[in-house]
């Protein structure tokens, strides 16, 4: 058994626990700026050639640089959900990894005379420079942190704590390998979720948050509401939408085609029109457009067999939105105006207009033409956008 007295350490208070016969687990809370002392060295990818060789390589094999887009997409959702004077919803992390390569020190605080569990106590951090530890899990959470710490947001980051798994063999010393290998199992042993429920379950994404928050509102709930957790809607759903094709309306709507295409990215390029600013006011500019569109189109509004409620119908009603909104200098007169006349369009499956344009014709039981099926992907729901403007007579209006 290696001899653990007579050593300078850190205690940090912590919960004991154990994975068979070769960990030990200690789970405790730490500030963002002190999670530099327990692990004796700076884990950011931009200070890897700083670290000792063995560390260097270990986090070069596991790790990759936590990209630009990702820095600012952590350090974004900390200042949108951790200001303590200004976030819009709830947020949290997970717990962040740390797995040391020897034996450490732990002190029951029942030995110290208190009345508790011998699971509970601290554990003390060898500062001896062959103590090793790393960061095995949340790295880009950590970088993001310290990004928003010293861009003089310190009064956000010091109003939280990173909950710390901390593993610790419990008698032989571990090689930065087998620590390594416990990274890849935290990663990579697990099974992915389908696109659609993970948009169900985030609530990390901006976007995200104003579909679901729309999705709320009377005029979509009195209406059928949003179908979470499927791709499309079936056969047999009541709904008025499904929560993905929602999601792709309120990008759209919001920041334009490019966006509303890549569900893969986050945030859009350059500056984006959604931001906790004016959250709430694009939500209810986006209320009141879709009262609008519905009380001018009567009960025609919650017809599934009606083209509007379609997938490309929802991305390009999304795009109209958004000329009108943030590519025109309209007054809110004409931009109600604009929207009543949407609502007008011959939105029904036997509109010629729609032929070719969304796919192909089929007759009815009396012989008369009408679209069978609208295609979703492709060039459709941008053709039907630019059919949109041209009958509202948005090229004219729109900023190019």
């Amino acid at each position: 058994m290696v001899n653990l007295s007579n050593r300078l350490t850190i205690p940090v208070p912590c919960i004991k626990g154990h994975f068979s016969r070769h960990l030990y687990t200690y789970q405790t809370h730490v500030a963002p700026t002190e999670l530099q002392n327990i692990l004796g060295h700076d884990p950011r990818s931009k200070n890897w050639r700083n670290l000792p060789e063995t560390i260097r390589e270990i986090y070069q094999y596991l790790q990759r640089p936590t990209e630009k887009k990702r820095r600012e997409g952590t350090a974004r959702y900390i200042r949108d959900r951790f200001d303590p004077s200004n976030s819009f919803s709830i947020g949290a992390f997970p717990a962040i990894s740390i797995g040391a390569t020897k034996p450490l020190k732990f002190v029951p605080y029942e030995e110290q005379g208190k009345n508790i569990s011998s699971d509970v106590g601290e554990l003390h951090f060898d500062l001896r420079a062959n103590s090793t530890r790393i960061l095995l899990d949340g790295l880009a959470r950590y970088t993001g942190a310290m990004e928003v710490y010293e861009a003089g947001d310190e009064e956000i980051v010091n109003s939280f704590t990173f909950p710390v798994t901390i593993y610790v063999p419990q008698e032989r010393n571990l090689t930065l390998m087998e620590l390594g290998q416990l990274f890849h199992d935290f990663n990579f042993l697990t099974q992915p979720i389908k696109k659609n429920r993970a948009i169900a379950l985030d609530r990390s994404n901006i976007y995200v948050g104003l579909t679901k928050k729309l999705g709320e509102t009377d005029i979509i709930e009195r209406n059928g509401g949003v179908e979470e957790r499927a791709a499309s809607l079936g056969k047999k759903s009541t709904a008025l939408v499904a929560q993905q094709v929602f999601l792709r309306f309120v990008r759209g709507a919001c920041e334009g085609i490019a966006f509303q295409k890549k569900l893969s990215e986050e945030y859009p390029s350059g500056e984006p029109n959604l931001t906790r600013e004016t959250f709430l006011k694009i939500k209810a500019k986006l209320e009141n457009f879709l009262e609008i569109f519905a009380e001018g189109m009567g009960q025609s509004f919650r017809d599934h067999r009606s083209i509007h409620l379609t997938a490309p119908g929802w991305y390009a009603i999304g795009l109209i939105f958004h000329d009108v909104e943030f590519r025109s200098s309209l007054s809110d007169v004409e931009k109600k105006r604009i929207y009543k006349r949407l609502a007008q369009i011959n939105w029904t499956r036997y509109n010629s207009d729609f032929f070719g344009m969304l796919g192909e014709k089929d007759y009815d039981e009396n012989g008369k033409p009408y679209l069978s099926k609208a295609r979703g992907g492709g060039n459709a729901p941008k053709n039907l956008a630019n059919y949109l403007r041209s009958k509202l007579g948005l090229d004219e209006l729109v900023q190019r």
